[in-house]
């Protein structure tokens, strides 16, 4: 996904691992979040955008690593 977005219907069995570091994927349906990095690996759902770019967790997360980088 390149988003962060809000499941409204549906059911997908999420890998998110790039963000969290979690091995196995997780199923996810209604009413649950997932982060822009997410890949889908099974299932369908209609989701709403919360976030894109900069302001996902991921974009967040990488913007902090480049400002602790900065400060060492």
């Amino acid at each position: 996904m390149a988003a962060d977005v809000h499941l409204i219907d549906g059911s997908v069995l999420l890998d998110q691992s790039m963000i969290t570091g979690e091995s196995l994927p997780i199923e996810a349906g209604a009413g649950a979040d997932a982060c822009a990095g997410a890949l889908v690996r099974r299932g369908e759902a209609t989701a709403v955008g919360t976030a894109t770019g900069i302001r996902t967790k991921f974009g967040r997360t990488a913007e902090l690593s480049l400002i602790a980088g900065r400060d060492t």
